[in-house]
């Protein structure tokens, strides 16, 4: 017998680098975090040269590829049936296009035959997670950092802004950092040095402390040291990237004045409250 709709919701967000999917209730399962790339046929066998990205700064590029993906996340780790899925909640990120949009849909029912489909936008979604209906939603990706003000569960999409920082940028500010060890390493390496070490400071007075070095045992063996100046470098790198340039503070701090009166104040009250 088909199992309810409502015990049988698989929830999918999208980023260039991952994809993340779940039962909407998680007693149903675990999640699953899935690379949003693939390895050609032609090019399978042979691990010198990298996967294909399905997704670049949050659009999809291989809606195939995209397809055989989601079928692996339904079917394989979700546990879906043939003839018996469920539905499926799917985060959209913001400036997605009208036709990327209906081509999405058109997956969903077309191919894997859902029992009903919801797009949430991410902005949205993310302050859902945290209980909100209104406040500003800063999205850091791979490539891209997305920066939406919300308003009573609505994107104030005048608002809204796009930056071109995410996580590439702290692993290219980490392997600059480390010098002619970074550049001997790949960027897997580079990623689990950063992950491992960086420090997020919490004051200006801790952002200048270069005290505390960190080390990372790679699984060659070799060990990775990082001073403490490093450590924190690799993180600012996303808030001050250079002299000419803004980063993510100053972009959310735009976005917030570009809201009318009212949304900013809406927006700020959800901030400190």
């Amino acid at each position: 017998m088909a199992t309810a709709i409502g015990e049988n919701i698989v929830v999918i967000d999208h980023d260039d680098d991952f994809i993340r999917a779940g039962y909407a209730n998680p007693e149903y399962g675990p999640g699953v975090l899935a690379p949003a790339s693939v390895r050609l046929a032609s090019d399978a066998t042979s691990d010198a040269i990298p996967p294909t990205r399905v997704i670049v700064d949050r659009a999809v590029t291989d809606w195939d590829a995209l397809e055989a993906i989601y079928r692996h996340i339904f079917y394989k780790q979700c546990g879906w049936i043939e003839g018996e899925e469920g539905a499926a909640l799917i985060t959209e990120p913001l400036f997605t296009s009208k036709a990327d949009r209906e081509r999405l849909t058109q997956l969903m029912f077309e191919s894997f035959n859902v029992a009903g489909l919801y797009i949430a936008e991410q902005p949205v979604a993310a302050l859902y997670g945290v209980g909100k209906t209104s406040g500003v939603s800063v999205d850091v990706g791979f490539s891209t950092t997305d920066i939406a003000p919300v308003v009573d569960g609505v994107v104030v999409t005048a608002a809204a802004t796009r930056c071109a920082l995410g996580t590439v940028t702290t692993r290219d500010a980490t392997r600059s950092l480390l010098g002619d060890a970074g550049a001997a390493l790949s960027d897997d390496d580079v990623d689990a040095v950063r992950d491992a070490t960086c420090h997020v400071s919490r004051s200006r007075d801790d952002a200048l402390d270069a005290s505390d070095s960190k080390t990372h045992v790679l699984p060659d063996g070799n060990v990775v040291t990082v001073d403490g100046a490093a450590r924190r470098a690799c993180v600012e790198s996303l808030f001050a990237p250079d002299a000419d340039k803004g980063g993510v503070s100053e972009a959310s701090l735009r976005s917030v004045d570009a809201c009318t009166p009212d949304q900013r104040r809406s927006v700020l009250d959800a901030i400190f409250t």
